[in-house]
């Protein structure tokens, strides 16, 4: 942890400039504020993870958090709190280019709080976070398969599994797509084929999402050592180390 005199005497300046109108100046004296390690740093970061509703401020305390590696099992305690009380956000189809930003920042609060978590390495409870590989936001799962790539979280591994499934030959996917071409300018064209998509593959429970997909292989490399990318090969190693797996509570 840094010394308590020098926090105390940085606390004044964090809270002077994190009272300003100003939401630039709040931002970076709130990230600078937060890679300072101490209990009182951890103590303001809880406030605005938990109760700031702005979400701008509320990513950058996330992002705090995972400095906060003289206190880890507090910090991560929160991150699993805030990151529950949150799961929902970003989890709606922007219509607009105003709603893509919106659910842009709403994904940073969860990325943020996921990326924090794989920086402390700490495992945290699978049950409460097993959800964020399937979020409807490709960013947000992406953040979570590389956190539990990064604390060897072999529970992961049947999960992503579910996922090659759709990916058979590691390219393709078993979900099927849809073009349509109404010759309208703006984003018309893409609203009408996810319109038809969804009348057409709406039911099924999982969606093409290839960027994630590619975070996935790297995971599965990190846990098994290998180069896996079908579900075949996938499903051979699973079969071949099922004592090393039920020894990580799979």
């Amino acid at each position: 942890p840094h010394d308590d005199a020098l926090v105390e005497e940085r606390m004044e300046r964090f809270e002077t400039r994190y009272a300003s109108e100003d939401m630039d100046d709040r931002l970076s004296v709130l990230r600078w504020w937060g890679q300072h390690r101490h209990k009182l740093v951890l103590k303001s970061l809880k406030k605005i993870w938990l109760k700031e509703k702005d979400l701008e401020l509320k990513a950058a305390a996330a992002e705090g958090l995972g400095h906060q590696l003289s206190h880890p099992k507090e910090a991560l305690k929160l991150l699993v709190q805030g990151l529950e009380k949150n799961k929902k956000l970003a989890t709606w189809v922007p219509e607009t280019d105003e709603d893509a930003l919106k659910i842009h920042i709403e994904e940073q609060v969860l990325v943020k709080g996921l990326e924090s978590l794989a920086r402390l390495g700490r495992k945290a409870d699978w049950k409460k976070l097993k959800g964020f590989i399937d979020h409807n936001s490709d960013p947000v799962a992406i953040a979570a398969i590389n956190y539990f790539g990064a604390v060897k979280e072999y529970k992961a591994i049947p999960v992503i599994y579910q996922w090659f499934e759709h990916y058979p030959d590691g390219v393709s996917w078993s979900g099927g797509s849809v073009r349509v071409d109404t010759g309208a300018a703006g984003n018309k064209d893409a609203k009408a084929a996810k319109a038809k998509w969804k009348a057409k593959y709406g039911g099924r429970a999982k969606k093409a999402r290839p960027n994630a997909f590619a975070a996935m292989v790297e995971c599965v490399k990190v846990l098994t050592g290998e180069e896996i990318e079908k579900r075949d090969d996938l499903k051979a190693w699973m079969d071949a180390n099922k004592v090393f797996l039920k020894k990580h509570g799979v």
